[in-house]
């Protein structure tokens, strides 16, 4: 199966991210998304983020007082398939980290 020219760019682009960082495992199995929250001084804890995910979209919303507002998203590749992503808050480094299995 070889890839479109078009699927080729949309994953360079989306490989080049500096939002979110995107890097695979070095066995290739893992996606890893990291979110820096660093410019998100009140947030402390993962219940003041929330993720949610519309098809291949991936948005994460961060609570500003009293609401959630959407924060970040990213338009992941049709080729990953997002129903066994994990994810975590590194409260140290600040970082909201998301990891999807790749099949």
């Amino acid at each position: 199966d070889s890839l479109s020219h078009d699927q080729k760019h949309f994953l360079d682009e989306f490989f080049s991210n500096r939002i979110w960082h995107p890097k695979l495992s070095h066995d290739a199995r893992l996606l890893k998304l990291s979110l820096d929250l660093n410019n998100q001084p009140n947030i402390r804890n993962q219940d003041q983020i929330k993720l949610i995910i519309d098809q291949q979209n991936i948005r994460v919303e961060i609570k500003n007082k009293e609401d959630f507002n959407i924060y970040q998203e990213i338009l992941v590749p049709d080729i990953i398939k997002l129903d066994q992503l994990k994810y975590e808050f590194d409260e140290k480094n600040l970082y909201f980290n998301i990891m999807i299995p790749l099949q």
